[in-house]
C-alpha cells in the first residue's frame, strides 16, 4: 500500500482533483457540477493506479540495485556510491591480477612502437641501454624484448643488470642526465612507450650509481612488476 500513498502516486491524481474542485467553484448547475465531479474521480483512480504502479517498479528496481551492491537504504544517492566503490574495488582487483603476469610486449605494441620509431629521423637517434636488476628474470626478460625491437631501428646499446637498482624501484622510468633538458630520443622514447600504452615515467634518478656510458643519452630502467 505504500506505493499507492508515495509523492509518484498521488501526484497526477492531485491535480485533476484541484482542477474537479475548480470546476464546482465555476457557474455550472448541480447535473454538470455532479458529472464534472464523476468525470474528475474517474480519471484521477486511474491516474492513481497508473502511479502507484510506477512508484512501485521504481522501488523495486531500487531495491533490486541495493541488493545487487549491498546497501541497506536503497536510495539513488546510496546505489550510486556502492556501484562506484564496487567498480574502483573491481578496478584494483584487476589491476593487481595485471601485476602479477609478466610483462611482455605484446604484438599490438610491437608494432605501435615500431611505426613510430620509422618516422623518427636517424639524426635523433641514439642508443638507449636498458638497466634491469641483475636478481629479477621477469624485468630481465623484459628487457630483452625491449633490447630486440630497439636493435632493429638502431637505438639498442645493451641490456645492463644494475644491482644498483632497488627493489623497492617499481615500473617502467625514461632516465635523463638532467631532468629540465631532456634529449630528444628521450622525448621519442616516451611517445612510442605511450603510443604502445605502456605507463612510464622520465626521472634523473640520481640516486642510481650505475653511469651513463658514453653516446648514451638515456637509459631506460625497468623496476619490479607493480
Amino acid at each position: 500500500m505504500r506505493d499507492w500513498f508515495s509523492a509518484g502516486a498521488l501526484y497526477i491524481p492531485a491535480w485533476i482533483l484541484l482542477g474537479a474542485l475548480m470546476g464546482i467553484w465555476g457557474p455550472h448547475d448541480a447535473t454538470a457540477i455532479a458529472i464534472w465531479i464523476l468525470a474528475s474521480v474517474v480519471v484521477a483512480s486511474f491516474g492513481w493506479r497508473a502511479g502507484a504502479g510506477q512508484a512501485k517498479q521504481s522501488r523495486e528496481i531500487h531495491e533490486n540495485l541495493g541488493k545487487l551492491v549491498r546497501v541497506t537504504e536503497p536510495s539513488p544517492v546510496n546505489i550510486l556510491t556502492a556501484a562506484a566503490a564496487k567498480i574502483l574495488t573491481l578496478e584494483s582487483e584487476i589491476n593487481a591480477v595485471k601485476r602479477q603476469q609478466p610483462r611482455r610486449l605484446n604484438h599490438d605494441q610491437i608494432e605501435a612502437m615500431s611505426a613510430y620509431f620509422e618516422s623518427v629521423p636517424r639524426e635523433e637517434r641514439s642508443g638507449i641501454t636498458i638497466l634491469v636488476h641483475k636478481n629479477n628474470p621477469e624485468a630481465t626478460q623484459y628487457g630483452r624484448d625491449l633490447d630486440f625491437l630497439f636493435r632493429n631501428f638502431g637505438l639498442a646499446h645493451g641490456l645492463q643488470p644494475d644491482s644498483g637498482i632497488g627493489r623497492d624501484l617499481v615500473g617502467v622510468i625514461i632516465r635523463v642526465k638532467d631532468d629540465q633538458s631532456r634529449p630528444p630520443i628521450a622525448k621519442h622514447l616516451s611517445e612510442a612507450l605511450t603510443r604502445a600504452k605502456i605507463e612510464h615515467r622520465i626521472e634523473a634518478l640520481s640516486n642510481l650509481q650505475f653511469g651513463f656510458a658514453p653516446k648514451t643519452d638515456c637509459q631506460l630502467v625497468l623496476g619490479r612488476n607493480g
